[in-house]
């Protein structure tokens, strides 16, 4: 878990540096006076962006189990992955550093969202919520949104490394199959870091016995990886 705390204090910063200047500018164009947000970790899984309405206390939870989800591989099942996938978000990528740049994202919608009155009891995700969404990629832009992402990408295999993940729960699976190619299969979408430190996204072409062959999503580019260098 400690590895996961320091990948989550890695998307604190970024928001805290990056996303929340945007997010200032964005709301006192609409309305001068607000007060602005808390970025925080949290001790659980629970990830979301609180107001109380009156009050002044604006925060946004990165929870550590959502972090840790992401750093074992297993977090196609949170609602900000698949609304990337939906949405073409961060340019359709959904391997892990991306997919937390744009839950960063997201949450700070909503806090866009709340100070333009665009949220209400029942109606959350909204196209209010979705044009909140909009607007901050927008204002963010390209050259700020991918180096965030690479600075995630650092932060997220510095912290595979430093957790010595394997299996899907972070510790070497007892019910793995012998042979590793068995886990992977034409077609499937991988992700694996370079030496660099980037985390490349691709689609496995042929499964080696030791190796798979793959091509880059978004440069065409052709690898030959390692299984134990991949996750899903």
């Amino acid at each position: 878990m400690a590895a996961a705390r320091e990948l989550a204090a890695s998307l604190v910063d970024w928001s805290v540096d990056v996303i929340d200047p945007v997010l200032m500018r964005l709301c006192d164009a609409h309305a001068p006076g607000y007060p602005g947000v808390r970025y925080r970790i949290g001790c659980g899984r629970q990830t979301c962006y609180r107001h109380q309405p009156g009050g002044r206390g604006h925060t946004i939870t990165y929870g550590v189990g959502m972090v840790a989800d992401h750093l074992c591989g297993n977090h196609h099942q949170w609602t900000h992955t698949r609304e990337i996938a939906r949405h073409r978000f961060v340019d359709g990528n959904t391997s892990p550093p991306c997919a937390l740049a744009h839950i960063a994202i997201h949450e700070t919608a909503h806090a866009l969202q709340s100070h333009r009155g665009g949220r209400r009891r029942g109606s959350v995700h909204n196209a209010a919520f979705y044009k909140a969404v909009g607007d901050l990629y927008d204002a963010l832009g390209r050259d700020r949104l991918m180096d965030g992402t690479r600075q995630l990408e650092r932060a997220f295999v510095q912290g595979r490394a430093s957790a010595g993940v394997t299996g899907a729960e972070g510790k070497p699976d007892p019910r793995a199959p012998i042979n590793p190619a068995t886990k992977f299969c034409k077609g499937q979408q991988v992700c694996f870091a370079t030496p660099q430190g980037q985390v490349i996204t691709a689609h496995i072409d042929r499964v080696n016995k030791v190796t798979c062959t793959v091509t880059c999503m978004q440069s065409g580019q052709g690898y030959r990886v390692p299984h134990a260098l991949l996750w899903p």
